[in-house]
């Protein structure tokens, strides 16, 4: 009989450390687009990355209010936009204009933070199907004291 094991020494240090490079600040500034876009969407996605990861609120809110874009995509970040910098009635226009099923759940959950259950329980129920918005959706029923079973359907 042969012992095959291979004896290997744990490495130094503690592995579930945050790596240095890792525990900086998060870039805050201008944003520039990596690849370039066509011309006609260049602006849409410069301003839409201002405002992507919080990196540029102050610089990327007014450019994406300047394209006058009636697309979900422009208004639903624009709507995050608002609601990150704390301006929630114009969070909530914007999600309302957006109209899409991330930007109903969105708006839903808003709703029900500022304690509009009621509300959020209307939008929240025509967000959509997807496992976020459902447990939006039971977050409010709970809030509201209703014990209902939430059934998925679908394939």
């Amino acid at each position: 009989m042969t012992d095959h094991k291979i004896v290997r020494r744990p490495p130094a240090g503690d592995l579930l450390a945050v790596l240095p490079e890792a525990a900086g600040p998060d870039y805050r500034g201008e944003v520039s687009l990596y690849y370039p876009a066509a011309a006609r969407d260049r602006e849409m996605y410069l301003a839409v990355a201002q405002v992507a990861q919080k990196s540029n609120l102050k610089g990327g809110i007014p450019r994406l209010e300047a394209l006058r874009s009636k697309e979900p995509v422009v208004l639903f970040a624009l709507a995050q936009a608002y609601e990150a910098e704390g301006n929630l009635r114009l969070a909530e226009t914007r999600y309302r204009e957006a109209g899409s099923a991330p930007a109903m759940r969105k708006l839903g959950e808003l709703l029900q933070r500022q304690g509009r259950s009621l509300e959020a329980l209307g939008v929240l129920e025509k967000a959509g199907g997807d496992a976020g918005a459902m447990y939006s959706l039971g977050v409010v029923y709970r809030d509201l004291g209703r014990d209902t079973r939430i059934t998925i359907t679908g394939g």
